[in-house]
């Protein structure tokens, strides 16, 4: 191939990455998802924005968007006379993935049963379904209002032909014990510290394409927390489990568990490529349980994907 070729095929990517990038997000899409009227309220036109103007309607939002790949985001509200009742959202996510740690994110309240998974609290409904995250939210508080919420959600959701997996690293987490819906799935450590904060800075090494679960487990009262971090490679892992020890295990850096000063425990383990963590364990036993109880589980998926790919 001539030098000119490449020349001219290098140029012609760039200007079909370009002109993707400056592609507007398709209005009409979002608008036929969402309907003209719920019960008594009529719909507005709607809005949509596209990744760099999520800051506009987002605000500090914005930035827990971006993280999870949000790459348009439409609003549509609902009014009686002037008034707004409701606020239908709609994320695009990169991913089904992200869009299911999206939902997570937010999820506060009670399982409802709506898109591939969904919560619902006195003036808030959200669901994932694909690459969406759906949102809604209520200005009052009153049976009627909630009723109209869940009627517009389920017309939404009928009209969301997408769907996706969640991310599968939630598979391992045990079953042995009853866990919350609280499970949460994120990218980024900055996300972690959200919900559970660990440090100032990334020492898991999460930016280093690593993907991570937050479960919290309630038992007899107590809650315990699990991380379980996947990295790309056992050597990734090695050193986001090193820098982790430095802060916190600093003086017996091979250490496997530690009692903190409210005198519950914090074990932790690893898993070839993966790392676990148990946060505030009445006892370093029932830790180690966890632990291993882990360890099997990823023994057996890393088992399956190595014939799958035999097989192939």
């Amino acid at each position: 191939m001539s030098k000119w070729l490449k020349f001219s095929g290098g140029i012609l990517i760039i200007l079909l990455l370009a002109n993707l990038s400056c592609q507007k997000p398709n209005k009409e899409a979002y608008l036929a998802l969402t309907p003209q009227q719920a019960d008594s309220l009529r719909a507005g036109e709607g809005e949509i924005y596209g990744r760099r103007s999520l800051g506009k309607i987002l605000g500090n939002e914005a930035e827990v968007f971006k993280k999870y790949g949000c790459r348009e985001f439409f609003i549509r509200t609902y009014r009686k006379d002037t008034t707004e009742v409701l606020r239908a959202e709609i994320a695009r996510c990169s991913d089904p993935e992200n869009a299911f740690g999206l939902y997570s994110y937010y999820w506060a309240g009670r399982r409802y049963h709506i898109g591939q998974a969904g919560f619902i609290n006195s003036r808030t409904l959200g669901f994932w379904k694909g690459h969406y995250f759906v949102r809604i939210r209520s200005s009052q508080a009153d049976s009627a209002a909630e009723e109209i919420l869940q009627t517009l959600a389920r017309k939404i959701d009928r009209r969301i032909q997408d769907k996706g997996k969640k991310p599968d690293l939630i598979s391992l987490l045990p079953e042995e014990f009853q866990y919350s819906p609280e499970v949460r799935y994120f990218r980024d450590f900055d996300l972690l510290n959200k919900h559970f904060y660990l440090a100032d800075q990334d020492i898991l090494h999460l930016k280093d394409k690593a993907e991570a679960v937050l479960s919290v487990y309630r038992i007899r009262g107590i809650a315990i927390s699990l991380l379980l971090v996947r990295y790309p490679s056992v050597q990734a892992r090695a050193a986001g489990e090193k820098d982790f020890r430095a802060l916190y295990f600093p003086d017996h850096p091979k250490a496997f568990e530690k009692r903190g000063k409210n005198n519950f425990w914090m074990v932790v383990g690893h898993e070839g490529r993966y790392f676990i963590a148990i946060f505030d364990i009445p006892s370093n036993m029932g830790g180690r349980e966890f632990i291993d109880l882990t360890r099997l589980r990823i023994r057996e998926y890393e088992a399956n994907l190595r014939k799958a790919k035999k097989k192939k």
